[in-house]
């Protein structure tokens, strides 16, 4: 599938991210690019208003990453920063909710929830606008192989 998308969209970074996860042992909750149907929606207070629906939503034990995927920084990571950072405890628990998680994991989702942003590739001056505790996947079609960035305040200290 990732060889038949153009490199330029965001598709193609998000499938191929979903993908490295996928390779180390992530479960892929939630992949859903732009066009894509049926991607978690993280609610504000059970209505649809102030909703959320991230590219790509992955477990690894009580560990979530939440990803925003853009071909180019300047195609709005700054603005998929925005949107990370508005996350709230009302997403996170309806996000507790549909996955089962316990209450000691809602009380404490600080310690277990990663945001992160996906880009084909960044320059130093753009990774320095990244909070430090983003991991940063780099999914250039150059390098079969995602690069990792990960903030020196992420939760997350390595993703294999």
């Amino acid at each position: 599938m990732i060889n038949r998308l153009d490199k330029k969209i965001e598709e193609y970074v998000s499938y191929k991210v979903a993908e490295y996860l996928d390779n180390n042992k992530w479960k892929i909750i939630s992949c859903n690019p732009p066009g894509g149907h049926g991607g978690i929606c993280l609610l504000d207070k059970n209505r649809s208003k102030g909703g959320i629906v991230p590219d790509i939503i992955a477990g690894k034990g009580d560990y979530i990453l939440i990803i925003e995927s853009k071909p180019f920084f300047s195609s709005g990571v700054l603005k998929d920063v925005e949107k990370l950072e508005s996350i709230n405890e009302n997403h996170i628990f309806n996000l507790a909710q549909r996955l089962g998680a316990s209450d000691r994991w809602s009380e404490n989702w600080q310690d277990y929830v990663q945001k992160a942003v996906a880009i084909k590739e960044i320059k130093q001056n753009e990774a320095d606008k990244i909070p430090r505790n983003y991991i940063i996947f780099l999914a250039n079609e150059k390098n079969e192989n995602i690069k990792t960035i990960i903030g020196n305040q992420s939760i997350i200290k390595k993703l294999e």
